[in-house]
C-alpha cells in the first residue's frame, strides 16, 4: 500500500466487512479512484488468528488486541451485571478455503489481494474522531492515532478530506458513536455535549443483539473436541500443525459443526406462557421461515481450562440464541472525547418473552444431549441450580444413556424459576450486534 496522503475521493470510516467488500470492488472496477481505509485495528494480513479456524476464540482473550470490548451498563434484568459486546478489529472470517484450511475473511479476498493497486490506501492503528461537514456535505474525516493499538501513540489530530463521498463502515456500536461526534443524532442529547447539529437523526437507538446462553455437558473421552486445542496440549498441537498445513484437521475448523433452528409447537406455545404469545401471533405465525431459536452444538469446553473436572475432561457446548429477540438497547456518547465509554444499553432480556423463549430452548436442548450416546451429563456449575430432590437436577452417567427409556424432564414452577435465574447470569452477546438506527 502506498504512502499515506490527505485527500481522496472516497472515506470508509471503518475496515470491517462492509468497507473491505465496497471498497475493494470499487478499486478493482475502477483503478483511478483514490480509495481510503480507516481502521482502528492493525493489519491482519496471514495472522495467524484470523486465518486459523481454531483460534477463533482468542480474540476475546482480555489481553487481545484484535477486538474491542464494550461494556454495557449494569441492568437488573441480568441481575446487576455489566454485559461486555467485543467488537473485532480484524473481522473474525466465515468461509474456509477447502485447499489451505485456511480462514477466507473480507480483508484477505477483497483488499489484501490488491496491494499492487497504488490509489487503495490502509491507515490502520486509527480512531475516527468524527466526520467533517460543510453545511450537510461531508467533507473528510478526522483522525487520530489510536493509543491503545499503539502506545504512546501522537494525540494531535488530523483532518483527512473526501471529494466524493463518506461512508460510515464502524460496525452497529462504532457507527453510532462516530455519527453522533460528527452532529448526527438526537439533536437533544448533541446539544447538551456542545456538538453542532448536522441531522437530527435517531442514531443509537433500537440497538439489538442475539440473546446467547452456552450450557455446557460432558461426553466421553475419546469424544473428538477442541479441548486439546485449548489445553495446548503439545503432541496434539504437532499433529494438528502439520494437518493444517495440507488444509485440513483440527486447526482447520471452529468445531461448530451443526445447528439448528428451532419453532415451538402448539403444546410447547402454551408451555412458554403469555408473554409471549402476541409477539408470535405478531411476527412468526404469519412468517413460517422465522426461527424463534437458533442452536448449535460446540464440540468443546470453551471456559477456562482450571473448571475441568479433570485433565483430559470433555465437553460439548450448547449454544441457544434467539432468532429474534424483541428487547432493545442503546448506546449514546456522554463525551466529545472519542476514547470515553458511551452509554451502553443491551437491552438483554428487557422483554419477558426473551426469557421465556430461553426457557424452552434450555429444556429442549437438554432432552436432545440427553439422548446422545456420548452424553455422561450436565456439567453442574453452569446450569440452573435446582431444587433439592428436583427430578431436573443434573446428573453424572459412567456410561451412555439408556436412550430408548428415557422419559421427558418434568420441570416444576421452582425449576422454571431456577431456570430464569440461571439465564439472567449468564446470557450473553452472540456478537451480531446490529440496527443503532
Amino acid at each position: 500500500m502506498s504512502q499515506i496522503q490527505s485527500e481522496f475521493d472516497i472515506i470508509f470510516v471503518g475496515g470491517g466487512t462492509t468497507a473491505c467488500v465496497a471498497a475493494g470492488r470499487l478499486a478493482k472496477s475502477n483503478p483511478e479512484l483514490n480509495i481510503l481505509i480507516v481502521e482502528q485495528g492493525s493489519n491482519n494480513y496471514q495472522e495467524p488468528s484470523v486465518v486459523t479456524p481454531a483460534l477463533f476464540l482468542s480474540h476475546q482473550a482480555p489481553s487481545s488486541k484484535t477486538a474491542e470490548f464494550w461494556q454495557g451498563n449494569k441492568t437488573s434484568a441480568l441481575n446487576g451485571r455489566s454485559p461486555i459486546v467485543p467488537t473485532a478489529h480484524k473481522r473474525w472470517a466465515k468461509w474456509i478455503d477447502p485447499a489451505t484450511g485456511a480462514r477466507q475473511d473480507a480483508a484477505h479476498r477483497y483488499i489484501h489481494t490488491l496491494s499492487d493497486n497504488k490509489r487503495l490506501h490502509i491507515l490502520t492503528a486509527t480512531k475516527a474522531v468524527r466526520v467533517v461537514f460543510d453545511g450537510s456535505k461531508a467533507t473528510g474525516v478526522e483522525v487520530v492515532a489510536d493509543k491503545h493499538t499503539e502506545e504512546g501513540a501522537d494525540q494531535t489530530p488530523r483532518v483527512l478530506k473526501a471529494r466524493k463521498l463518506v461512508v460510515v463502515s464502524s460496525g452497529a456500536l462504532g457507527s453510532p458513536v462516530v455519527l453522533q461526534r460528527s452532529g448526527v443524532g438526537e439533536a437533544q442529547r448533541l446539544k447538551k455535549l456542545g456538538i453542532e447539529v448536522v441531522s437530527d437523526l435517531p442514531v443509537g437507538s433500537t440497538y439489538e443483539d442475539h440473546n446467547l446462553v452456552l450450557t455446557p455437558y460432558h461426553v466421553a473421552d475419546d469424544t473428538e473436541t477442541i479441548d486439546p486445542v485449548m489445553s495446548q496440549d503439545p503432541e496434539f498441537l504437532e499433529q494438528a500443525r502439520t494437518h493444517f498445513a495440507q488444509g485440513k484437521g483440527a486447526l482447520a475448523t471452529n468445531w461448530i459443526d451443526s445447528g439448528s433452528k428451532l419453532r415451538p409447537t402448539p403444546d410447547e406455545l402454551e408451555e412458554i406462557g403469555p408473554a409471549f404469545a402476541p409477539v408470535w401471533k405478531s411476527y412468526f405465525e404469519p412468517n413460517p421461515d422465522k426461527p424463534v431459536m437458533l442452536q448449535a452444538v460446540i464440540e468443546g469446553w470453551l471456559g477456562p481450562r482450571d473448571m475441568l473436572p479433570y485433565k483430559d475432561a470433555r465437553m460439548i457446548m450448547i449454544a441457544n440464541y434467539t432468532g429474534y429477540p424483541i428487547s432493545r438497547g442503546h448506546v449514546y456518547i456522554k463525551s466529545t472525547d472519542p476514547y470515553a465509554a458511551p452509554d451502553f444499553e443491551t437491552g438483554f432480556f428487557n422483554e419477558q418473552a426473551d426469557v421465556d423463549v430461553q426457557v424452552w430452548a434450555y429444556k429442549h436442548a437438554r432432552e436432545i444431549v440427553r439422548r446422545l450416546p456420548q452424553y455422561r451429563g450436565e456439567f453442574a456449575a453452569l446450569h440452573p441450580k435446582f431444587p433439592e430432590g428436583s427430578e431436573a437436577a443434573c446428573v453424572k452417567l459412567d456410561g451412555p444413556p439408556d436412550a430408548d427409556n428415557l422419559k421427558d424432564i418434568m420441570y416444576t414452577p421452582e425449576d422454571n424459576k431456577a431456570i430464569e435465574a440461571y439465564l439472567r447470569q449468564f446470557i450473553e452477546t452472540t456478537w451480531h450486534s446490529v440496527r443503532p438506527t
